[in-house]
């Protein structure tokens, strides 16, 4: 939440919470000072602790890089702004809604789920198109004016942003490959995200 921007305007409630459960497990509140002698730790149960909570596990790198930026903002510091949406070509609209109420077939609407979930924490995607395989970074669901669902995002051997059509993506993979947004990333549903304050 705090990568895609939903929490950015309530560092003081997410504070408060931390506080709150910090005081009854009795315990310090955290810096990220105090996380880094316990990374080896953390590595060693993040698949033993993780793995059967997530449809794909993340490797602990692509979160950890974050933790200096997320701590400075819990103290009330200001955060990186997020980087520009990629251009709109003319009438197409970007997709917020979730997987499961787009007009896809079955399996499609999974493959787009795994795309969802590896561009909401920034890895890449080797995407099954055209009979070939690509890796890419996923950065945007959109509605063509002609009615093509479009998975927008920049081929990464290539260096090149293209829109791969959603009908005719045969597999997606998630990869351990972390990337760094170049823009924003729009594939988060819209109501996934959790109300302000709450």
């Amino acid at each position: 939440m705090f990568r895609n921007g939903k929490l950015h305007a309530d560092d003081e409630v997410v504070r408060g919470v931390l506080e709150e459960k910090c005081s009854f497990r009795r315990m310090a509140f955290p810096g990220h000072d105090d996380l880094d002698r316990h990374r080896g730790d953390l590595e060693d149960a993040w698949d033993v602790m993780l793995a059967r909570q997530l449809p794909a596990l993340p490797p602990v790198g692509a979160f950890w890089r974050d933790l200096p930026e997320f701590f400075a903002w819990l103290g009330g510091g200001s955060v990186s702004p997020p980087p520009a949406p990629l251009p709109l070509a003319r009438g197409d609209a970007i997709i917020r809604e979730p997987t499961m109420r787009l007009p896809l077939r079955r399996n499609k609407k999974s493959h787009l789920e795994i795309i969802r979930f590896s561009a909401a924490n920034r890895l890449c995607v080797d995407l099954d198109y055209d009979d070939s395989r690509q890796r890419v970074e996923p950065y945007s669901l959109r509605l063509t004016e002609r009615g093509d669902l479009m998975v927008h995002a920049r081929n990464a051997r290539q260096n090149v942003f293209t829109g791969y059509r959603a009908e005719r993506i045969q597999g997606a993979q998630m990869t351990a490959q972390n990337f760094s947004p170049r823009h924003e990333i729009e594939l988060i549903p819209e109501d996934l995200a959790p109300e302000r304050g709450k």
